[in-house]
């Protein structure tokens, strides 16, 4: 009975309260009832009576002696502090600590609003009568001197509602979380890792992969270390370490920006993004509220094998993992900069390799009107392939003038190159229209080159045709203009080899860019993604292409899908694809694609695919593939991958076989974390985390997280907490032991950039056990009747029938019931728990007479 009651209740945060107090269940829900039809009191101190206890319905002696009238006007608020949930005039603020002083009736508490407290609820203070006594300094304002203010208090769900008349609110945008609230966080360090190996052998020849990303970072007060590492190995080049990036952070409020000092990238919203030491300042949108406030693309491919793709930023490894043969698609990339074309190589278990280039730039660049964005960076240029530094500024800014105008520009340049640009979007129910006009100056020595470059943006959601054109872009450039990079990179190259190697660099004339999605009914929609750019100095194309259609049936599902890619000397891989799926059940499908590329490769395969399990920790699938290069040439292939998450990472692995090759993965990601209170294993982190600490609450469950549970020490990793707003990280008591309570299941957090939370549980240890009791001479026990221990610390209540639910921390001793009789106000229960109990996680069951 009394588990039940408590899995019932694992949201409530008082349930501590509540279990051990039956009787407060009792009326408090009838209480709650009456709720529903009027407030629970407000700040005037008028009490609406709105029940009225008949007491001949309580059973058991001295039942109808205890006093209900602290009931009569709804849920009594004692004196201390309550942690609820703040509304004020329909809007939450989420959970804050309300401090409740004594009233002139027991249970009438009365709540304690600071002048600081106000403000955080968006009150302008400024405004408040001098009544109200904001300016006397007091710890405790007379919140009933704001005209037309009320309040209300639900203890059933914890919750306080403010109503304050809007003169005497300020004028917050919407989602907006003041940086008052914003939580450095705790002291602490981490690794968060992500190691692939891949091995092959293809006719007799083997060859062997290791990668490994490593994200390290080390947190004191508002300052973030940051370093972030690629190691390649293979058996034929060895190893290869790239230091992508070592730099220091911290949060600038008063800008709403971010300071980083150190190995960075400067921006690359305007300009191109170039690696760089030195110093950085930008705005930082995620500060900003929902209502004012980025970008990367979604990669698709084919994959014909159990295939390995890597996606390289810049000449940098930034992604890497392995795919089971079909379409592929990668949502959740983590890209060094917001600026700069993502090359993709798919290399199948047979060793063939597939290139291709996926497009990425951000263009919609409207902003709201008086908000302003800004950049500015300044360093040594890094890993140029001659290795020269030349010393870089950048800045821009961007302004938002009107409803409809943004304004935007900058200016960037090295020792022998200069570039300023303009540029302007208009925000029309067409569309965002951005159009921008850059003038380059370079100097390679014997050489002068002047130019300019035209660009043209644009970005639009047609609704009510279901057309989604997420990207579209069109650049010109004159014959002597050189981007950021292609100048980085030709002056780079002339001081190494001399200024007969210019021609060679090739200089962009047009390039196009456009992704397009379409939905055409509720069960079908296209895509088409795609990039092409010519040069003045080179014939040729460089051309991707991306396209396909999708059906939903009610049987399952059929896509169709193209890829083109072509390079300036005109060699082309084309490649098509079908493919049907059936589900079986809600967790489970079963795919057959067939694909014909240019090259007279085909490929047909059918694979299947599932996740196993209510928590849906493990995930597999296994494939039959047929190879067919020319008439002369076949082959067949079996193919099998598995993926398990658990607390501490992820497990991944592959296998496939065939006459001519067979090939073989594993991989691991996950965390480590160091923090005042230990050190906690996890899955893989995002930006910003979080540290549970509940001792002894090994197995509850995380809420916000799938697949994570508490450890042994009652600690767990929650990954991809969100900067600078409200996160409420939740428990889910169901894999408890009896012998262990939450206090509450809950609790909010509002973190920074980068920040380690600590969100710690407070816990109730002790011997769950149920005592069925009566009087020495055989008369019940007074239902409701309170119980406590040795110290005087109440430990249950008195149910009915004589069963007491009591948590004890010795395995015997007295437990003592008070009496509602004048003659024996307490009586003694001796109780002795069994020997074995600690083999038991269930609640203990003793018989015991109180005398």
């Amino acid at each position: 009975m009394n588990k039940s009651i408590s899995k019932s209740k694992r949201h409530c945060r008082i349930c501590h309260d509540l279990q051990l107090s039956p009787l407060k269940i009792a009326v408090t829900m009838a209480a709650s009832l009456c709720h529903i039809f009027s407030p629970v009191f407000a700040d005037s101190g008028d009490e609406l009576l709105i029940a009225n206890f008949d007491k001949s319905m309580l059973w058991g002696q001295g039942a109808r002696a205890i006093d209900l009238t602290r009931y009569a006007a709804g849920n009594p608020i004692e004196a201390g502090v309550q942690t609820l949930d703040v509304t004020v005039n329909t809007l939450s603020f989420g959970q804050f600590d309300i401090k409740f002083n004594d009233a002139d009736r027991p249970g009438r508490a009365t709540p304690c609003f600071s002048a600081a407290l106000l403000d955080s609820f968006g009150v302008n203070t400024d405004k408040l009568p001098a009544a109200v006594g904001v300016s006397d300094g007091g710890v405790c304002v007379d919140f009933s001197k704001i005209p037309n203010a009320s309040y209300e208090v639900n203890t059933s769900d914890q919750s306080l509602v403010l109503s304050i008349p809007q003169i005497y609110m300020r004028n917050n945008p919407r989602g907006y979380v003041g940086p008052e609230r914003w939580n450095n966080g705790v002291t602490a360090g981490f690794i968060d890792y992500t190691v692939n190996g891949y091995q092959n052998s293809l006719n007799g020849q083997s060859s062997q992969n290791i990668y490994a990303g490593i994200n390290m970072g080390l947190n004191l007060g508002a300052w973030r270390l940051r370093q972030r590492s690629t190691l390649n190995w293979d058996d034929e080049n060895g190893s290869k370490v790239d230091a992508i990036s070592t730099y220091i952070q911290r949060d600038i409020d008063a800008l709403r920006a971010q300071l980083t000092l150190g190995d960075t990238f400067s921006d690359g919203d305007l300009f191109d993004s170039v690696s760089i030491r030195g110093a950085r300042i930008a705005s930082d949108n995620r500060m900003l509220p929902d209502s004012q406030s980025n970008y990367a693309p979604v990669v698709r491919g084919i994959a014909t094998t159990n295939a390995r793709v890597t996606v390289r930023q810049r000449g940098y490894v930034i992604y890497e993992t392995t795919v089971s043969p079909g379409n592929f698609e990668i949502s959740d990339l983590n890209p060094g900069s917001n600026n700069g074309d993502l090359d993709v190589t798919v290399t199948e278990a047979n060793g063939e390799e597939k290139h291709f280039v996926v497009p990425f730039s951000s263009v919609a660049r409207s902003l709201r009107p008086g908000v302003s964005r800004f950049t500015a960076s300044a360093g040594l240029v890094r890993n140029l392939q001659y290795n020269s530094n030349p010393h870089l500024v950048q800045a821009t800014w961007q302004r938002g003038l009107t409803n409809i105008m943004t304004v935007y520009g900058g200016v960037t340049g090295f020792e022998d190159y200069k570039a300023a640009l303009l540029g302007v979007v208009l925000g029309t129910q067409w569309g965002a229209v951005g159009l921008d006009v850059t003038q380059a100056n370079t100097d390679l020595g014997k050489e002068k080159f002047s130019g300019q470059s035209v660009r043209v943006s644009y970005n639009k959601i047609l609704t009510d045709v279901g057309t989604d054109v997420t990207l579209a872009a069109y650049r010109y450039s004159t014959d002597g203009y050189f981007g950021l990079s292609d100048a980085l990179s030709a002056t780079d190259q002339v001081k190494a080899q001399g200024d007969e190697t210019v021609n060679s660099i090739r200089r962009l004339r047009t390039r196009s860019e456009v992704i397009v999605n379409q939905r055409l009914t509720d069960s079908d929609y296209v895509y088409i993604s795609g990039s092409r750019q010519d040069y003045w100095n080179d014939s040729g194309y460089d051309t991707q292409l991306q396209a396909g259609y999708t059906r939903s049936w009610s049987w399952g599902n059929t896509n169709i899908s193209v890829a083109r890619t072509q390079d300036p000397y005109g060699k082309d891989d084309n490649r098509v694809m079908v493919s049907f799926s059936l589900p079986f059940g809600t967790r489970s499908y079963l795919t057959t694609s067939a694909s014909q590329g240019s090259d007279g490769n085909s490929n047909l395969q059918t694979s299947f695919n599932s996740t196993i399990g209510e928590d849906q920790r493990l995930s597999y699938g296994i494939s039959a593939s047929y190879d067919r290069a020319d008439a002369q040439s076949s082959s067949k292939s079996l193919s099998s991958n598995a993926q398990y998450r658990t607390s501490f990472g992820t497990l991944n692995g592959s296998l496939s076989k065939s006459a001519d090759y067979h090939q073989i993965s594993a991989g691991i990601s996950g965390s480590v974390v160091a923090h005042p209170e230990g050190v906690t294993f996890g899955q893989s982190l995002g930006d910003t985390i979080g540290i549970i600490s509940a001792p002894g609450a090994k197995g509850a469950q995380v809420l916000n997280s799938q697949n994570v549970e508490l450890d042994g020490s009652g600690q767990a990793v929650v990954p991809y907490l969100t900067a600078y707003r409200r996160n409420e990280v939740s428990l889910d008591p169901i894999g408890l032991s009896d012998d262990v309570e939450l206090k509450n299941t809950s609790q909010e957090v509002i973190p920074r950039s980068g920040a380690v939370m600590m969100v710690k549980y407070d816990t109730v240890s002790g011997h769950a056990v149920l005592i069925k009791s009566r009087r020495q001479d055989g008369s019940p026990l007074p239902f409701g009747a309170s119980v406590f221990d040795k110290l005087g610390q109440e430990v249950g209540a008195v149910g009915q029938g004589g069963q007491i639910f009591a948590r004890v921390n010795d395995e015997s001793g007295d437990l003592f019931v008070s009496l509602s009789d004048k003659k024996n106000s307490l009586c003694v229960i001796p109780y002795r728990l069994p020997v074995q109990l600690e083999k038991s996680k269930n609640i203990i069951k003793v018989e015991a007479l109180c005398s």
